[in-house]
C-alpha cells in the first residue's frame, strides 16, 4: 500500500477536481447539470437536501434542474479517503464542504454539503457519488 502522505494527496487532488467540477457546473454552466449527474452520480446515488431525500440519478437531475441560478462561494473544503478492510486503491473518500450559497436575487445563506465518493470502476477513471448531503441555513 502506498504510503500514507501520498494516499492522502491524492484523496484531496481527486477531491478538489470534483467540486470544482460541481460547483463551476451549477454556478456558470447550469444547462450542463443533467450530465454532470449522468457521469458524476451512481444510478443509486442518494441526495438528502434540507432533509428531504432522493433517490437515483435520474430524480437528482430533475431536481437540480429546477433550482434557480446559483453562485456558492468556496470557504473550506476539506477531503478525506475512507480505508475499508480490504478495499484495493483507490478508497472512496469523503467530501466536505462549507461555505456561502445565493439562489437568484436572494442573500447569500450559509451552506454545508457532504459528498461520500465511489472509487472509479477499474477502466472508468473517474469518482462517483454515492450519496450527497445537503444542509443550507
Amino acid at each position: 500500500m502506498a504510503d500514507k502522505k501520498a494516499i492522502i494527496a491524492q484523496a484531496c487532488d481527486a477531491g478538489e477536481t470534483f467540486a470544482k467540477l460541481y460547483y463551476e457546473t451549477f454556478d456558470t454552466k447550469r444547462p450542463m447539470v443533467h450530465q454532470l449527474v449522468a457521469s458524476h452520480y451512481a444510478p443509486d446515488a442518494v441526495l438528502v437536501w434540507n432533509g428531504n431525500p432522493l433517490n437515483g440519478a435520474e430524480p437528482i437531475a430533475n431536481f437540480f434542474g429546477g433550482l434557480p441560478p446559483t453562485k456558492h462561494t468556496i470557504e473550506v473544503l476539506d477531503v478525506q479517503p475512507c480505508p475499508l478492510l480490504g478495499h484495493p486503491m483507490p478508497l472512496p473518500l469523503l467530501v466536505t464542504v462549507k461555505g456561502l450559497v445565493k439562489y437568484g436575487k436572494s442573500p447569500s445563506k450559509s451552506f454545508s454539503q457532504t459528498f461520500m465518493l465511489k472509487p472509479p470502476a477499474p477502466g472508468a477513471g473517474t469518482y462517483v457519488v454515492a450519496n450527497d448531503c445537503f444542509r443550507c441555513a
